[in-house]
């Protein structure tokens, strides 16, 4: 099926930073937008020590589907979530060691460890 491309604007917003779509049936570098409503989510953490950054979330069933993500040359490691408005928790696991981003909000989870939070 092929897809003519539409331009969608960027909004950007600081740990993590989000990109939200401004048209229904949108394509963004070749690929669909999975919902018209759902929010693209930057997930940005420096560990620049590590060999292995994951992403597992209340959006990922924890370590049942984590998602791998990528490294920067500096040490940054990143990767893009589709999202639906809604409150989600998450960690990272750093070279297979459960580990926070202490530059983004923090809850308690209710199963005892910490975690990060992004409302989208």
């Amino acid at each position: 099926m092929n897809n003519p491309k539409t331009t969608i604007t960027p909004r950007w917003v600081a740990r993590p930073r989000w990109i939200r779509p401004t048209e229904e049936n949108t394509v963004r570098d070749g690929v669909d937008v999975p919902h018209p409503n759902d929010t693209f989510v930057f997930f940005v953490v420096s560990f620049p020590g590590a060999e292995r950054v994951r992403l597992i979330g209340t959006f990922t069933g924890w370590e049942n589907h984590p998602l791998v993500m990528d490294r920067a040359p500096n040490g940054t490691w990143f990767t893009t979530v589709p999202l639906s408005q809604g409150r989600y928790e998450y960690a990272y696991l750093v070279d297979d060691h459960w580990q926070l981003d202490p530059a983004s909000p923090q809850a308690s989870h209710r199963f005892g460890p910490r975690v990060n939070e992004c409302v989208v």
